[in-house]
């Protein structure tokens, strides 16, 4: 659904077309709660701040390699025309190449969850529902013992516990201050990636920016390249060396100084002139990587307490109700 949503998106003949396909591209991806929940199922307190790393690392080449490969292919009739001429279908929707590459890169996605990960969730093992395809159309022989020892091993441990509702896991209280802490984080640093974005492209004489949209990429490639780098080297140790909670608590004061001195900027260019100077990029890629570590840092540290405040079998539901508050957040 994401994927043909994504599609469909770079088609819209209207921005009110575009508006009610981003709202339904919104409605129907719920992949980033289900790689929460997976990564906490296969990682234990030895791995989990590694695994959930891999998040922010995929985020980061995302960051970085999105704005590339839009750049590159959105009106593709006006900058490959001996491939798209003037009249064909993308000449028409200009934005509708990069939206195509999207949704092939979620059906390679789709194929990949469908043939080859495997079940992780003990209930749904013990309940016969593991890897259907994987199971029945590629290693069927091999899955079926294997899948009868699991069922008996864990069928009693799950069938005793009684299960709980939603709104009882909510009212615990871990659950709903890691709902609360999630949903905040979302709010707080989408205002600067917004802002930034609107303000950036500003006249300086509006207290703007003045910035291109390739200035803009080169900004928020920087962010990319810099969370890379931290989750990949440096997130895993600091999460070890502090816990938990105080790793969140230092990328919000981390974040700080990049709400402070990011508004300040404008002046800068007012004072000089509007002339976007060396000083004024260095203060931009300063804040840019604070915002970035520190936001990143405050983030993955929210999605293992987030998927930490249950037991396993109630992860999936505890993670998918983060992701929608997240949104709200958002």
């Amino acid at each position: 659904m994401t994927a043909f949503s994504f599609l469909s998106f770079g088609f819209s003949t209207s921005y009110t077309m575009a508006i009610v396909l981003r709202l339904i591209n919104g409605s129907v991806n719920g992949i980033v709660g289900v790689c929460k929940t997976y990564l906490s199922e296969i990682t234990d307190s030895t791995n989990q701040a590694k695994g959930f790393a891999f998040l922010g690392v995929m985020r980061g080449l995302g960051m970085i390699v999105g704005p590339i490969v839009g750049g590159f292919l959105c009106l593709p009739a006006e900058k490959y025309p001996q491939i798209f001429p003037k009249g064909s279908l993308f000449d028409m929707f200009p934005y509708a190449l990069p939206c195509v590459v999207g949704w092939g890169i979620a059906m390679i996605g789709t194929l990949v969850g469908f043939f080859v990960l495997e079940e992780t969730n003990q209930a749904a093992i013990a309940s016969n529902k593991r890897a259907f395809f994987y199971t029945w159309f590629i290693n069927r022989q091999e899955a079926a013992p294997l899948l009868q020892d699991q069922v008996d091993d864990s069928t009693t441990e799950i069938d005793a516990e009684p299960r709980l509702s939603i709104w009882q896991l909510v009212c615990m209280p871990r659950v709903y201050y890691s709902f609360i802490l999630y949903t905040l984080t979302s709010f707080i640093y989408i205002q600067y990636d917004e802002l930034f974005a609107l303000w950036s492209r500003l006249p300086v004489s509006e207290g703007g920016l003045n910035f291109s949209s390739s200035d803009q990429g080169a900004a928020f490639a920087i962010g990319g390249f810099m969370l890379f780098f931290y989750q990949i080297f440096l997130f895993a140790p600091i999460e070890k060396a502090l816990g938990c909670l105080k790793t969140f608590q230092t990328g919000l004061l981390l974040s700080l100084p990049a709400f402070i001195i990011l508004p300040l900027i404008s002046k800068y260019g007012m004072l000089h002139e509007g002339r976007v100077e060396y000083l004024m990029w260095t203060l931009v890629g300063v804040c840019n990587i604070l915002r970035t570590v520190g936001g990143v840092q405050a983030f993955t540290s929210t999605f293992i307490m987030v998927s930490n405040s249950v037991t396993s079998n109630y992860r999936g539901q505890i993670n998918g109700s983060a992701q929608s508050l997240g949104s709200i957040g958002r």
